[in-house]
């Protein structure tokens, strides 16, 4: 029962343009979208090696002013 109504409830939500926008520019960067093993389920993952943390982290604060 629990299952159905999260599955519902899934389709219902939309995504923004913004929110499309800036997807498609992590998956265009350094990100990808990770299959659950069941296959029922995805996420985004954004990973960066540490030698990049101090541009990434500089990179996500400026985008925040």
């Amino acid at each position: 029962m629990r299952q159905t109504l999260l599955e519902e409830y899934k389709k219902t939500l939309k995504l923004s343009n913004l929110q499309k926008e800036v997807l498609v520019g992590l998956i265009l960067g350094d990100g990808h979208i990770e299959l659950s093993p069941n296959r029922k389920s995805a996420r985004l993952k954004v990973e960066y090696s540490i030698k990049n943390a101090d541009e990434v982290t500089l990179s996500v604060l400026v985008s925040l002013l």
